[in-house]
């Protein structure tokens, strides 16, 4: 008995996501419409699905995503390890704002 309840223990901690934050106003404006980045000169729009998947620079970048509270975390094979950026409160479509991206710098983000 000790066996099977360890067991249905084990199969739903495995299955139940990870906790995490719901997400923030900003973040669930992010994205439903998607950004636009300006890093360096060069513009990255990113678009977020539904599927916890995301598409970049006209879909030649992507991978999955999670949100946790005011951060969205990206993993890509692109990229070295998962990514996380934290987003503003009080953000909305049309809005533009500065995040750091860490070794890349400063990005201009502006929400579609």
């Amino acid at each position: 008995m000790r066996k099977i309840i360890f067991a249905s223990i084990a199969t739903l901690a495995l299955a139940a996501p990870a906790f995490a934050a719901d997400p923030t106003d900003t973040v669930k404006e992010v994205l439903a419409k998607g950004v636009v980045m300006s890093v360096a000169g060069m513009e990255i729009d990113m678009s977020y699905n539904p599927d916890g998947t995301f598409i970049g620079m006209g879909g030649q970048f992507g991978g999955k995503y999670r949100v946790d509270g005011n951060k969205i975390c990206i993993s890509a094979d692109q990229l070295p390890a998962e990514q996380c950026l934290e987003y503003p409160d009080g953000k909305k479509s049309g809005d533009t704002f500065t995040l750091n991206l860490g070794d890349f710098g400063p990005a201009d983000v502006k929400i579609r």
